[in-house]
């Protein structure tokens, strides 16, 4: 490689109304870290081919800004909020206070006091939970939680639904592919007469780590041709009827006016299904990274796939099939999740199996359990844009990819 052929970072991120400057700064930072970690090794040089690109499609869908105000107004009051807040630290104090009168009450009564101590606590337990069950449970998490799991849904289980629709899939791939075909003049040919690509590793947060999912499936599927892709037997599909319609004698205005709205969105469809068969023939992705991923809730919806944990054959790009390695080049796949993220889920169990089949030790997904403050699940969800570990790891491995590419 030379500075004219980069390597491509591409983030995309997920539905709703984004932190825009959040992830901005993350990119800024990931781009110094990556920089100091080269110059650490000695290869302060290879930065220059580091590029590193934002795909930005927050724009698409505005209806789901104001999801949660438009269902239940009164979330947008600081006042209901608080209130809701206060009566779930109040219940949660409920469980330890009965326990400690039981506790109290256990060394009063026998002796020696260890003796009451330990059956005290276990009263006292039994009680809480007893209370937890008949008073607190029909309350609480329906309840006072009801905030939290409406956030959950409207920002998961939707997405899901979004996401598998056909046209706003189109419409979120066409951003993203938009963002990357730039760069598809900017290829070249690794060593050992492989195919002329441009290397990309993949970042995904939230959806956004369902959408590099589904590129790096494509491009796969591709790279491999062992299979006619879906975007290539669309495209074949789209040409002939556009030639259908070019074939056709000419007719009245009316008729002419009538034609012109299939025929546009015909000539649309057909542009972004070239777009996308292009950046599947020349796109190498060497690398992925994804930030609480949804992708497990995606593979739930396919039955066909539930009981397979050996998924990274449809997803490995060919050059990392047979061994995990491209020359010093190791494959790797980073999964980012924070315990508190309810959108975030584990992807090794699904993933690793058989991999790769010449043995060894090399995983195909790794998942990362990451640890930041977060005051409720759903602000967890965003904790990976600060989280040091987070940036240092992300950081080391692009560092690795220019160094062995």
């Amino acid at each position: 490689m030379n500075a004219a052929r980069p390597l491509l970072v591409m983030l995309v991120h997920g539905i709703g109304p984004q932190n825009a400057p959040a992830q901005s700064a993350f990119l800024d930072r990931l781009r110094d870290a990556t920089t100091r970690r080269l110059g650490e090794i000695g290869k302060a040089g290879l930065a220059s081919r580091l590029v590193i690109e934002r795909a930005d499609w927050s724009h698409l869908f505005p209806e789901r800004i104001d999801w949660l105000t438009h269902l239940f107004p009164s979330y947008a009051s600081l006042r209901f909020r608080s209130r809701r807040t206060l009566v779930m630290i109040l219940w949660l104090a409920l469980i330890p206070a009965i326990t400690a009168l039981g506790t109290a009450e256990g060394m009063t009564l026998l002796h020696p006091s260890a003796l009451g101590w330990l059956v005290g606590t276990i009263a006292g337990l039994a009680v809480a939970i007893l209370a937890a069950w008949c008073l607190i449970m029909p309350l609480f998490p329906w309840g006072h939680l009801l905030m939290f799991g409406r956030s959950f849904e409207a920002n998961t289980a939707s997405d899901v639904i979004l996401y598998g629709s056909d046209e706003p899939r189109r419409q979120i791939r066409d951003v993203v592919l938009a963002k990357i075909q730039p760069y598809l003049s900017q290829k070249y040919a690794p060593a050992g007469g492989a195919r002329e690509c441009l290397p990309v590793v993949l970042i995904g947060h939230s959806l956004g780590s369902v959408v590099v999912y589904d590129l790096l499936l494509g491009i796969s599927a591709r790279m491999s041709a062992r299979k006619v892709t879906a975007a290539q037997r669309e495209l074949s599909a789209v040409t002939q009827q556009l030639r259908g319609t070019a074939g056709r004698p000419a007719a009245g205005a009316a008729a002419a006016g009538r034609e012109a709205g299939p025929r546009a969105n015909l000539e649309e469809r057909h542009a972004f299904l070239q777009r996308a068969d292009d950046i599947e023939t020349t796109v190498c992705p060497v690398g992925m990274i994804t930030l609480g991923s949804p992708i497990a809730l995606f593979l739930f919806r396919k039955p066909s796939i539930l009981d397979r944990r050996d998924l990274w054959e449809e997803a490995c790009p060919p050059p990392f099939q047979a061994t995990g390695l491209q020359g010093r080049l190791r494959w790797r796949w980073q999964n980012f999740w924070h315990p508190s993220d309810l959108v975030a889920h584990r992807l090794e169990p699904f993933f690793d199996q058989g991999y790769p089949p010449s043995g060894g030790r090399l995983k195909f997904v790794e998942d990362v359990k990451t640890w930041a403050r977060a005051r409720d699940p759903v602000s967890a969800h965003g904790t990976y844009w600060t989280n040091p570990a987070v940036l240092r790891r992300i950081s080391e491995h692009l560092a690795d990819v220019l160094v062995n590419l």
